[in-house]
């Protein structure tokens, strides 16, 4: 018994581990292109200086 239940629960977990790495990659692209952009904007205002 339960056996159905565990199943679920490997399932749901599974979907959510998915679902945070998918949003970790996201972010993670984020603060890069941030990143790269800030360095950008940093650049110019020393040449700029």
């Amino acid at each position: 018994m339960g056996h159905d239940s565990d199943r679920a629960v490997l399932i749901y977990q599974h979907a959510t581990r998915d679902a945070d790495q998918r949003i970790a990659e996201a972010l993670n692209a984020r603060v890069r292109a941030e990143q790269k952009k800030a360095g950008k904007s940093r650049k110019r205002k020393i040449n700029d200086g």
